[in-house]
């Protein structure tokens, strides 16, 4: 057994954050503990190669739901990234804050967005944005997306004519509007959370990956530790923390025998604590896309999926960070109210390519060699790029609310996720 003053379990978004600021005091000792890799791979530093990290099983646990009656049966399909950064290694690198509203409205003491503020001026290091809203110096370093060219810029213009506010910093004091996205990158090098946090850890402060927690060990009502798939005990003299995401955290409590007790006897778990809120009101955001397609291949990255072209890609990269490779592909974005400007109720994407995401789509179609020795190779079918134009639509604050639950009593099983897509007649 080893033994540190802070274990967490999760080396995400969170994991990551955390880690590198309870470790800024050398009097104490860290331990993060992450079930994937270090988080340096080729294609996770490479932001264009975003495509090679979604689906891959090495880098993405690749959830998916139960099949929903509202989308006539469909299972969704949650890409998480399986790595230091969690899924800040797989996301589209789009630099967003909530609203001031959204903190407001939680009307908790010391997180109002008064409070939380400075904090989001201290993690940020914009590189070319100083004012009031924004920081310099932090680790998460961000920079105007890349990838704005002639079609970002008509959509742009189109959203204006149709009567939209063109602003200029969606972090700024207004959302409301079409305007070109901050992304986290720099230098053409995707700013996950360990490429920002943990860069040149301290010595107090342990990264254990690869190691598959298997529970929470309590001892007499108090969390004292973490026990892993191969039976080692990490012990934590002070605090355990539990940063595993929206999927994983219940999952772990509910293996530990914190939740809701009728299901965990159900699956001959040990209730340690009956909490029937672990799992439930779980709240994600639909997000419906509309494809046009085009024969316009020169105005879409759905260019690179040739390997000819991404090979020439790859090498502009790899010689300086430059080239469409350093840069995300979502630059331009629209934020619409229906009601209130200050809550937006709907984002809006436009990517010049269009994506197909069904992992099973397209395994006849018929494409030039070198486009497929692409897909084959670079993204491994995952996710395929045809030229043309994707909108999509984003619901911001949906009012369904699904679960998160146990399949089995075994830590490597998937947990039942079930989104409940638009149960509420509000939507």
């Amino acid at each position: 057994m080893t033994s540190f003053d802070y274990v967490i379990a999760g080396g995400g978004s969170a994991g990551c954050a955390l880690a590198a600021r309870l470790a800024e005091d050398p009097s104490v000792s860290v331990c993060l503990v992450e079930a994937g890799g270090k988080g340096r791979d080729l294609f996770i530093c490479m932001p264009a190669g975003n495509g090679f990290v979604f689906g891959n099983p090495r880098l993405d646990w690749g959830y998916t739901s139960v099949p929903q009656p509202s989308l006539n049966g469909r299972s969704i399909y949650f890409p998480r990234g399986k790595a230091l950064g969690g899924s800040s290694i797989v996301n589209g690198m789009i630099y967003m804050r909530g609203v001031p509203a959204d903190y407001d409205g939680w009307q908790m003491p010391g997180w109002s967005f008064a409070d939380v503020l400075p904090y989001f001026r201290r993690s940020e290091g914009s590189r070319n944005r100083r004012d009031a809203w924004h920081g310099a110096d932090g680790p998460l370093k961000t920079e105007p997306a890349r990838n704005f060219g002639e079609m970002e810029r008509a959509f742009l213009e189109a959203a204006v004519i149709a009567g939209h506010k063109q602003i200029d910093d969606f972090n700024g004091p207004c959302r409301t509007g079409i305007a070109r996205n901050d992304s986290t990158v720099s230098n053409g090098v995707r700013q996950s959370a360990a490429i920002s946090y943990l860069s040149n850890p301290p010595s107090n402060l342990m990264l254990r990956t690869h190691t598959h927690i298997a529970r929470i060990v309590v001892e007499n009502g108090k969390a004292v530790g973490l026990e892993t798939m191969d039976g080692d005990v990490i012990h934590a003299a002070r605090e355990v923390i539990i940063c595993q995401g929206a999927f994983g955290t219940p999952q772990l409590l509910m293996l530990s025998g914190i939740g809701p007790a009728d299901h965990l006897t159900k699956h001959g778990i040990k209730v340690v604590t009956n909490l029937p809120s672990v799992g439930a009101h779980l709240s994600d955001h639909p997000d419906v896309s509309m494809h046009w397609g085009s024969e316009r291949l020169d105005l879409s990255p759905a260019k690179y999926q040739r390997f000819d072209h991404a090979a020439r890609l790859m090498g502009h990269w790899l010689l300086n960070g430059g080239g469409h490779g350093g840069g995300a592909f979502f630059s331009t974005v629209l934020f619409h109210a229906l009601e209130d400007p200050a809550l937006p109720e709907l984002e809006v994407y436009m990517t010049p390519m269009v994506v197909e995401e069904n992992l099973s789509n397209g395994a006849a179609e018929t494409i030039p060699l070198m486009q497929r020795l692409g897909r084959k190779l670079l993204v491994r079918g995952r996710k395929m790029a045809r030229p043309g134009v994707q909108i999509d639509i984003n619901l911001e604050r949906p009012r369904s609310e699904g679960t998160v639950y146990l399949a089995s009593a075994d830590p490597r099983a998937h947990p039942v996720i079930d989104p409940n897509y638009f149960a509420d007649p509000m939507i």
